[in-house]
C-alpha cells in the first residue's frame, strides 16, 4: 500500500457485461491497478447488466471482484441504472404523466412510485440484489430500489440514490429522485462521518426542482462528493451548494466498465479514490483502458496535466455547528475563484499596462510563445480578460494579430474579437451542436483568409519587403471560385474588406439559407490554401495568424435548463385579473386589460426571459425536453473548433480565447472520443490566497485617487509585493 493512504475505494459503472476475450483480459488488469492493495470497498454506479440479459454474468463478475480485492459483501455498494429499470404495467402512461406534470408539481411522482406500479419495474434488479447479498440483503438493501444510507466501517457514509425511477429504456427524459423519502433520511445519517452520494445519472440530468431539493440536502448534510456513471465518459463538474457562492462539491462521472466491439464512443475505465492518513483529503485517480497494452493507464482528461485531483471529506461537528475541513487548519494553499479587480474595460492608468498582475506559473505558461494552451476557463471576475490582453501584447512580434491595422487600446478591448447577438438574431439553425462547431470553424478560417488578402489595405506602414505578398493567396482563392470548388458566398466573405471582424462574418454566415451545408463543404476546400497561407506569412516574416476571442459568455444569456410553460394557452393567465405592473408592455396586454386573458404572459417563464423570442431557448423537434443550452454549447463548440483548426492548419492559425468555467458544468462529453485532445488546450485560471492579496494591494496602489473612498489607502498599500 502506498504510504500515507488510510484506505481507498474503487468506482466502476455501466457493466453491460458481454462474454468476449477483451472482457476477460480487462478483469485481469484490475489486479495491476496502482495501490490495488489499498482498495477496501467498491461502489458500482448503475447499469449492472445489459438489456435482454439476466444478471447471471453480473453475479459471476462481482464474486470475482470480491476475491480479487479480498473484499466482503459488506464492502460493495450498488445503485440501479436505467438498464436496471424494467417494464411494468402502464409504465409508459405513468412516466409520461410524471414528465408532463413535474414542472408544476415536483411531488407528482409519489403516488406512482409504489408497489404495483413503478416499483415493480425493479423486480428483476431487486431479485439480483437478494441473490448477491444473500442473508445480508435485508440488512443492507431491504428495498433495493429505494433511497438508503449505509456506513462503511464507521468511517464514511454511502448515500444511495435511485435516479432511474422513470427511465423507459433510454435517457430521453430528465430524471427524478424520491425527494420525499430522501427528506426522511435526516435521522439515519450519522453526521459524525463524512458522506458521499452514489447515483447513476449525473446531477445535471435531474429535473431542476429535484436538483434544488437535493442541493439543500447536500448543503445541510455536508455531502462531500457525488459519484455517478451513465454517460460512458469520464469527467468531473461542480455542484454548487447553498453554503455560500464559492462552495461546491465535485460531480465525478465514471466511464464504462466493459468493452463492446461495436462501441467506439465510450471511455472504458474506472476511478480510484484514496483517503489520506491524518487528513480529510481524498485523491482521485481516474484510469482509462489501453486496448493495445491491455491495461489501465492514468486518464488526464479530468484535471489539467495531472491524472490526480482531490476533494475534501466534510463532516458536521455539532459542537461547532459548522462544516469542518481539518486540512484548512494546516495552512494549505487553496484555490480562490473570485478576485478584486476592475473589469478589464474599466481599467485606468497603470492597470491598463497590466501592472497589477501577479505572474503565476500558469500565466507564465499561458503567455509563453511556445505555449500549447490556447484557452482559459474561469468563473466571472477572475481576470481572464486581462490575461488574454497580456497574451496579445506578447504575440505581436511573432504573429499577425487580427484584426489587422487596428490600434489596440482600452477603447476597443485591446483589439480582441467578441461576438454579440441581438434580440432579433435568428439562432434556430443552431439546434445541433455540430453545426455550432462548423460555424466557428468556418468563420475563423474565413476571417483569417480575409484579413491576409486585405492586409495591404489595412496596414498604413508595411513592414515587409515583398511586393503584394498576399497575391498568391488571392490567386488561390480566385482559382477555387472559378472552378466552383467554393460557393459565391464564401468567396465574397474571404475577399470583401467590409467583412472586417469575426462578429460580422458569423452574423452573415448564419443569415444564409442552408449555411451549414455551404460551410461544411467549403471548410475542406479552403484547407487547400494552407500552403499559400504559409508562403504569405513567410513573406511577412511572421510565424502565424493569431485570433483572440473574449466575452463569449456575454454573447448569450445563460438560460434555465428546464422548458418554460407553453404560452399559447398559459394557465397563469387565468390567475391574473389586472395588468398594471410597470413591466407590462402593450404588445402583451391591451391598455384596457380586456384582452388580458388572451395575450398575457406576465409571470410566465417565456415572458421572464429577455431572449425568449429570438430562439435562444431552443428545443429539438423530436422532444420538447431536449433543451439546447446555447450559452453552454456556443462556448464548448469554440474549444472543439479551435482544436480542429490547430491540427488541420498545423499552427498557422492560432486562436486564443476565454470561456466561463460553468460551460463545462455538464455535457462536455459532447467532445466524444476527442475530449482528451480538446481539453488539453484549455486551462483553469485561478490564484492562491496570497496571490489574490497581492493583486488586491496592487489594484489599490495603482487606482486613481478620485476613485477611492479614502485616498490614504494608496499609502497603506504601498509596499513590496508578497510574491516575486
Amino acid at each position: 500500500m502506498k504510504k500515507g493512504i488510510e484506505y481507498s475505494w474503487l468506482q466502476i459503472s455501466d457493466l453491460h457485461i458481454f462474454d468476449n476475450t477483451e472482457w476477460n483480459v480487462m478483469q485481469k488488469a484490475f489486479e495491476n491497478l496502482p495501490n490495488r492493495e489499498s482498495i477496501k470497498f467498491l461502489v458500482i454506479t448503475g447499469d449492472l447488466h445489459q438489456y435482454g440479459e439476466d444478471y447471471s454474468k453480473t453475479l459471476v463478475f462481482l464474486n470475482r471482484v470480491l476475491e480479487m480485492f479480498r473484499l466482503t459483501k459488506r464492502d460493495i455498494f450498488i445503485v440501479p441504472g436505467n438498464h436496471d429499470s424494467g417494464s411494468c404495467e402502464d409504465k409508459e402512461a405513468y412516466t409520461l404523466y410524471i414528465d408532463q406534470k413535474m414542472a408544476k408539481d415536483h411531488d407528482c411522482y409519489k403516488k406512482y412510485f409504489v408497489k404495483g406500479k413503478l416499483v415493480d419495474c425493479f423486480n428483476a434488479y431487486n431479485n439480483f440484489i437478494k441473490d448477491f447479498y444473500g442473508d445480508l440483503a435485508k440488512e443492507m438493501y431491504p428495498d433495493p430500489e429505494q433511497v438508503s444510507v449505509l456506513t462503511w466501517k464507521n468511517k464514511i457514509n454511502i448515500l444511495n440514490l435511485n435516479t432511474a425511477i422513470i427511465c423507459d429504456g433510454n435517457n430521453e427524459k430528465k430524471q427524478i429522485i424520491d425527494i420525499y423519502k430522501l427528506s426522511n433520511l435526516d435521522e439515519e445519517i450519522n453526521k459524525s462521518y463524512p458522506t458521499i452520494i452514489i447515483a447513476h445519472h449525473a446531477f445535471d440530468f435531474l429535473w431542476r426542482s429535484h436538483q434544488s431539493t437535493l442541493t439543500r440536502f447536500i448543503t445541510d448534510w455536508k455531502i462531500s462528493a457525488y459519484l455517478c456513471g451513465d454517460l460512458h465518459k469520464e469527467f468531473k463538474s461542480s455542484i454548487s451548494t447553498h453554503a455560500d457562492s464559492d462552495t461546491s462539491i465535485p460531480c465525478i462521472v465514471c466511464g464504462k466498465a466493459t468493452p463492446d466491439s461495436k462501441d467506439n464512443y465510450s471511455d472504458l475505465g474506472c476511478i480510484v479514490y484514496s483517503k489520506l492518513n491524518n487528513s480529510n483529503k481524498v485523491e482521485v485517480a481516474p484510469y482509462i483502458w489501453n486496448s493495445e497494452r491491455k491495461g489501465y493507464d492514468p486518464f488526464h482528461g479530468m484535471d489539467s496535466d495531472k491524472h490526480e485531483f482531490s476533494f475534501k471529506l466534510l463532516c458536521f461537528d455539532e459542537s461547532m455547528n459548522s462544516m469542518v475541513d481539518m486540512s484548512l487548519l494546516k495552512n494549505e494553499i487553496k484555490k480562490v475563484e473570485s478576485i478584486w479587480l476592475p473589469d478589464a474595460e474599466n481599467a485606468h492608468g497603470k492597470q491598463t499596462r497590466f501592472g497589477t498582475f501577479t505572474s503565476t506559473d500558469l500565466i507564465k505558461k499561458y503567455i509563453a510563445n511556445t505555449s500549447n494552451i490556447w484557452g482559459l476557463s474561469a468563473v466571472k471576475g477572475i481576470g481572464k480578460t486581462f490575461v488574454l490582453q497580456i497574451k496579445k501584447t506578447k504575440l505581436t512580434k511573432s504573429a499577425i494579430c487580427l484584426p489587422v491595422g487596428v490600434k489596440a487600446d482600452e477603447t476597443n478591448n485591446w483589439g480582441i474579437d467578441s461576438i454579440s447577438f441581438g434580440y432579433d438574431t435568428d439562432l434556430s439553425s443552431l439546434k445541433e451542436y455540430k453545426y455550432i462547431v462548423i460555424l466557428w470553424k468556418y468563420s475563423l478560417i474565413v476571417y483569417s483568409i480575409n484579413q491576409i488578402i486585405n492586409i495591404g489595405k489595412n496596414v498604413v506602414k508595411p513592414w515587409w519587403s515583398s511586393i503584394n505578398p498576399e497575391r498568391d493567396l488571392y490567386d488561390g482563392l480566385r482559382n477555387l471560385s472559378k472552378a466552383n470548388k467554393i460557393s459565391e458566398e464564401t468567396y465574397e466573405l474571404c475577399l470583401d474588406e467590409n467583412y472586417s471582424n469575426l462578429d460580422v462574418i458569423i452574423k452573415y454566415a448564419i443569415s444564409l439559407d442552408d449555411w451549414h451545408s455551404i460551410a461544411e463543404h467549403d471548410i475542406g476546400m479552403l484547407l487547400k490554401l494552407q500552403r499559400k497561407l504559409r508562403i504569405v506569412l513567410e513573406a511577412l516574416d511572421k510565424e502565424s495568424i493569431a485570433i483572440l476571442i473574449d466575452k463569449i459568455d456575454q454573447t448569450l444569456i445563460q438560460t434555465n435548463a428546464e422548458p418554460p410553460v407553453d404560452c399559447d394557452q398559459c394557465d397563469k393567465a387565468d390567475n391574473i385579473q389586472k395588468c398594471n405592473n410597470p413591466r407590462k408592455k402593450d404588445e402583451y396586454c391591451s391598455s384596457d386589460n380586456t384582452q388580458c386573458k388572451i395575450n398575457c404572459c406576465y409571470g410566465c417563464e417565456n415572458y421572464a426571459s429577455l431572449y425568449s423570442n429570438n430562439a435562444l431557448r431552443i428545443y429539438k423537434e423530436s422532444s420538447r425536453n431536449k433543451h439546447v443550452n446555447l450559452w453552454q454549447h456556443f462556448q464548448l463548440a469554440l474549444v472543439d473548433a479551435v482544436t480542429q483548426i490547430k491540427t488541420e492548419y498545423a499552427n498557422l492559425i492560432k486562436v486564443y480565447f476565454t470561456i466561463r468555467q460553468e460551460a463545462f458544468a455538464c455535457e462536455n462529453w459532447l467532445f466524444g472520443d476527442n475530449r482528451k485532445k480538446v481539453m488539453s488546450i484549455v486551462e483553469d485560471l485561478w490564484y492562491t490566497e496570497e496571490q489574490q492579496k497581492e493583486i488586491f494591494y496592487d489594484c489599490i496602489k495603482n487606482q486613481e485617487k478620485e476613485l477611492l473612498f479614502n485616498a490614504d489607502l494608496k499609502k497603506d498599500f504601498s509596499r513590496e509585493p508578497l510574491i516575486n
